[in-house]
């Protein structure tokens, strides 16, 4: 408690935090990749450390000059950042923002690492743009999951002459070729639909690569053709599909390349059954092996996740594990370790102090030999010196005592 037993209770009384302090409110909603995707806001928010800037500065690296290492797992726990750190890459990468922007997110890069900042400039400078792709993994399997992520990141990007054709749009193309040239077969398909789901939701149904609604257009389709087959000539392969669309990208649009980012990989694998596991695990696998071996059109693949696949143990069935070992080896761990300076300088930033906490810190006693008894723990003393100590923790972190900080940081570890 900042209030001091030696002021007079009248004058303590009338302290109000909200005359000393102003919550930033950019910090109180958590990032959606792909909701906040060349959302302003969020690059404005953005506050480099010298942790994240350091690993926005190896991806960035990976672009300029190849390691082999295009394919990762960032590991780190729940809200460290990890996904606001890929969304500011994502937009340096996709060159969608206007310059005025990104030139101050550079700018405050280049106050935490210079060096990041210039191999960012290097980079926007002599390399086209890259495609962000988002992969949510809900149902069916991780090829649906790819193509869905494929085709809602072309169609976001208005580069619909570049999706590539599939078994679920030949369906939607057979629907609509009968619905204008062949009514009395287009009646016969609406009636053959199950009770109550229309051709609308059906169609709707295709284009999110339902496997079960593609499956009943198979069954049904040789009765509405005279025994024909729906055996359309696309290649429904998912890496021949990224690597034909990264070419096309590259010499149509003049793009450097893909960038995939598969969100919550934690949860994926979490809540996947052992059934299927396995042919998604290949998928990945192969889309690993495409990532490391790009060149001219470069493809990376990044997954998110709140700890390493291998500290789960017994917590996973042996057969998902045994699975992902095919795997692990073509993903790079990379870990978002953020240290505790880091921590209480986000916190400084998010509370922000108003002309009349100056005058108050001055005249509270109580307030200044708190900062100097608790600068005595080591937990501070080794982290900070005394005027960064006063600075970045005493006043930055207020109205939180320094020990309320430490506290807070620590349990919010431990239960995330």
């Amino acid at each position: 408690d900042w209030r001091s037993p030696r002021l007079p209770r009248k004058k303590t009384a009338r302290m109000r935090l909200v005359d000393l302090i102003k919550i930033d409110n950019r910090f109180e909603k958590s990032v959606n990749l792909l909701l906040d995707l060349h959302v302003q806001g969020k690059i404005d928010g953005y506050i480099p450390t010298r942790s994240s800037v350091k690993i926005l500065d190896n991806y960035i690296n990976e672009i300029r000059t190849f390691t082999g290492n295009r394919a990762s797992v960032l590991i780190g726990p729940y809200g460290k950042g990890k996904s606001h750190l890929l969304l500011i890459l994502l937009e340096l990468l996709s060159q969608n923002c206007p310059m005025s922007v990104i030139d101050a997110l550079i700018e405050r890069i280049a106050a935490v690492n210079r060096d990041a900042a210039e191999h960012i400039k290097d980079t926007m400078s002599n390399f086209g743009p890259f495609l962000p792709v988002i992969i949510n993994a809900g149902s069916g399997t991780l090829s649906q999951a790819f193509m869905r992520g494929l085709t809602n990141a072309l169609v976001r990007d208005e580069l619909g002459d570049v999706i590539p054709d599939n078994y679920y749009s030949e369906a939607i193309k057979m629907i609509q070729n009968w619905e204008e040239h062949f009514p009395s077969t287009f009646t016969a398909f609406k009636n053959r639909l199950p009770q109550g789901k229309s051709v609308t939701k059906f169609v709707s149904e295709l284009s999110h690569y339902e496997e079960s609604s593609l499956s009943f257009f198979k069954d049904i389709y040789p009765e509405l053709s005279s025994g024909g087959v729906f055996n359309p000539i696309v290649d429904d392969e998912v890496v021949s599909i990224y690597r034909s669309v990264n070419r096309i990208l590259r010499e149509k649009h003049g793009y450097s390349g893909l960038y995939i980012i598969f969100d919550e990989f934690s949860k994926y694998v979490e809540g996947h059954t052992i059934e299927g596991f396995a042919e998604d695990m290949k998928v990945l696998q192969d889309m690993c092996e495409l990532s490391a071996a790009s060149r001219d059109e470069q493809l990376h693949i990044t997954c998110v996740a709140h700890k390493s696949i291998r500290s789960y143990g017994t917590a996973l069935p042996p057969e998902i594990l045994n699975a992902f070992e095919g795997v692990s080896g073509r993903l790079k761990e990379v870990y978002f370790v953020v240290s505790s300076q880091n921590n209480y300088e986000l916190i400084s930033d998010a509370i922000g102090k108003k002309k009349a906490f100056a005058k108050w810190a001055t005249e509270n006693k109580h307030y200044q030999d708190v900062i100097a008894e608790t600068y005595e723990l080591k937990s501070f003393s080794s982290l900070f010196d005394l005027a960064d100590y006063q600075h970045i923790v005493g006043e930055g972190c207020f109205p939180l005592t320094p020990v309320a900080a430490m506290l807070l940081l620590e349990l919010s570890e431990r239960i995330a």
